[in-house]
């Protein structure tokens, strides 16, 4: 199985020479793999799988012209020549290839371009959707940290907080729900895909020449995505159904007398999960600390001054040192 850290030594700006070198080696050299119209490489294991597996293989760089020197240090990766490493979403890339050399079931799409704009999604979305015929989850591996599976993107609603809430059990560690999530490719199908969502794979600071992965996470990860009953995760929500959770409460009557259904504590704060209403924020109320000013007793001296006279009290007032009267 190949090395992540030798997959990462390849900068793929989409459409690239180096991209399509990424893809021959790695990708097509897989049997019965297969290449749609646009450039997405599919490939289906098991019969009567309803859940997808997806990643992108292009990443963002500059310079594409030749392979990149990564470095490894206590379980990371870095680089040190000041442009992004390319976990975003090599890791991606490299979790899935593991799982379909483990002839693990499920339907696999390496998407391209998603850093532009998640073209090779959306061309499957538009074009050619009874690709996904049966298919009621999406799970994109393209978050970065370690611990969010998302139940929503850009503001709106991509799975229901059981499903999210159910993967997050079986993986353990770190995991939770969380609606803190950007764009990827699994967002394009949320409006015929009922349960889609985007897991951390161990990244930070993506498209930055600060960014890391996590080996060990990513390793530890593959394994713990075998233990999970994909086939058996709970499908709640409508894809029917728009739900963006930032005017989620706009015109309706205020609930927070109903009991929630689920409460998650986010540090300081809590979130209440409310059916009518979505995830509502309860922080927590601090006490404005005033100072209590000294009152000073004015003297006769004082009264001339503040009536008119001579102010040298504030340097940036422009009519300081004139007479007032």
């Amino acid at each position: 199985m190949s090395n992540l850290v030798e997959m990462l030594t390849y900068p793929r700006k989409a459409s690239t020479q180096m991209e399509e070198l990424f893809i021959h080696k790695y990708i097509d050299s897989i049997g019965g793999m297969k290449k749609d119209s646009f450039g997405n490489r599919i490939i289906r294991i098991g019969n009567d799988v309803d859940w997808c597996f997806t990643s992108h293989t292009d990443t963002v760089h500059h310079d594409c012209s030749k392979r990149q020197e990564v470095y490894t240090d206590a379980g990371y990766a870095y680089k040190l020549d000041g442009e992004p490493l390319g976990g975003d979403d090599t890791t991606g890339v490299w979790l899935m290839l593991n799982l379909i050399h483990d002839r693990f079931p499920g339907l696999y799409i390496f998407h391209r371009e998603e850093e532009i704009g998640g073209r090779g999604s959306r061309y499957i979305a538009s074009s050619t959707p009874e690709l996904m015929d049966g298919i009621r989850k999406v799970i994109s591996l393209d978050r970065k940290g370690y611990g969010d599976v998302l139940t929503h993107q850009s503001g709106i609603r991509c799975c229901s907080y059981e499903f999210a809430y159910e993967i997050a059990r079986q993986l353990g560690g770190e995991y939770k729900p969380s609606q803190r999530g950007v764009f990827s490719d699994s967002a394009n199908y949320d409006y015929f895909i009922p349960e889609c969502t985007n897991l951390s794979i161990g990244y930070f600071n993506a498209h930055s020449s600060q960014e890391i992965q996590d080996l060990v996470f990513a390793e530890d990860l593959c394994r713990r995505m075998k233990r999970v009953n994909w086939e058996r995760l709970p499908v709640f929500r409508d894809a029917n159904e728009f739900d963006d959770w930032r005017s989620s409460t706009r015109g309706q009557k205020r609930t927070e007398k109903k009991k929630p259904r689920y409460t998650e504590q986010l540090g300081e704060v809590t979130w209440n999960y409310y059916p009518d209403r979505g995830w509502v924020s309860k922080e927590p109320k601090k006490k404005k600390k005033t100072k209590k000013k000294k009152k000073e007793k004015k003297t006769d001296f004082d009264m001339f001054y503040s009536f008119g006279g001579y102010n040298d009290d504030d340097d940036d007032n422009p009519y300081d040192n004139y007479w007032w009267w």
